[in-house]
């Protein structure tokens, strides 16, 4: 197979291959670890995909073998920092050099700008990754957590009189507002991320006000899930995660979701003292050392 296997750039009629692939591998992936619940939906196609597709800010590459995609790439530069967002190789074609070539060919992308650290994000029971990317000098540096509780039993605090607005995509200012608290709480800028997930349907952006200042901001999802959201301080984001809460049971969820780095254990202890619990573990890799993370919820291990 690798005889006959070319990597290169993602078109539209790989997405459909591309998805499945990605589905394929993390299911296989955490039924073998003892996580048969952890699956990911087979048949959809993944709508970041179709964005990375076009947007010049990211790298997406396939692996095709026989006309036939058995492997996928995608990476994005924000600040200093080259972020690998997917890495995955059908179960089938394990083993055969895929994964490697992938990961070259995505952090030689020369459409991306060079950056002084690599980082991504993977999961800490997949020893095989942790191996490839550890001979390209990605070394883990913090846990990041997926936690999960039924809607109905998580406890939050009543939220305060702060003003807490649904965010109008249609104001020239709102990409820059939700970029400035990024700064603050993740010390990093990622404009692509927000063009993504405003330009999701399924999910509504909540602004956190201090007078006229956005203080904060939560996405919320249709299925339950939580995030990013991102707070300027400590007790805006405590706000923060209880709008998220509120919001999701509103919307009549069965599950709620999020992730949570372990950078900041305060905030890992309150969305633990709601009643949420892990449900599966992953790990921060990069070749130099990040800023910590505070008062965030991540989205994904792949968007961060």
């Amino acid at each position: 197979m690798t005889e006959r296997a070319i990597v290169r750039r993602a078109e539209a009629k790989d997405l459909t291959g591309a998805s499945r692939c990605h589905a394929a591998a993390f299911n296989a992936l955490n039924r073998h670890h003892g996580y048969p619940d952890q699956q990911y939906p087979v048949s959809a196609i993944n709508p970041y995909f179709r964005f990375a597709l076009t947007d010049r800010s990211t790298g997406f590459w396939v692996t095709e073998v026989d006309g036939e995609v058995w492997g996928l790439g995608i990476a994005s530069v924000f600040d200093d920092v080259w972020f690998l967002s997917h890495l995955f190789v059908d179960p089938a074609a394990q083993g055969c050099g895929l994964g490697r070539r992938l990961l070259e060919q995505t952090m030689d992308d020369d459409r991306l700008p060079r950056a002084e650290n690599r980082a991504l994000v993977t999961m800490a029971y997949n020893h095989v990754s942790l191996g490839l990317y550890a001979r390209y000098g990605l070394q883990p540096r913090s846990m990041i957590y997926r936690v999960e509780a039924d809607s109905r039993s998580i406890s939050v605090p009543r939220l305060k009189s702060r003003t807490l607005e649904a965010a109008a995509e249609g104001r020239s200012s709102l990409a820059s507002v939700l970029r400035s608290v990024d700064r603050q709480s993740l010390s990093l800028d990622r404009p692509w991320h927000h063009r993504f997930l405003l330009s999701c349907s399924n999910a509504r952006c909540l602004l956190l006000r201090r007078g006229d200042e956005v203080t904060g901001y939560v996405y919320v999802w249709d299925d339950g899930r939580i995030g990013p959201a991102a707070a300027r301080s400590e007790p805006e984001f405590h706000e923060l995660f209880s709008a998220g809460v509120i919001e999701a049971n509103r919307q009549s969820v069965g599950r709620v979701s999020t992730f949570a780095s372990s950078d900041s254990g305060k905030t890992l202890d309150l969305i633990l003292q709601s009643g949420m619990h892990i449900t599966l573990p992953f790990v921060l890799l990069s070749t130099k050392a990040l800023r910590p993370v505070r008062n965030y919820m991540f989205h994904s291990p792949g968007l961060l």
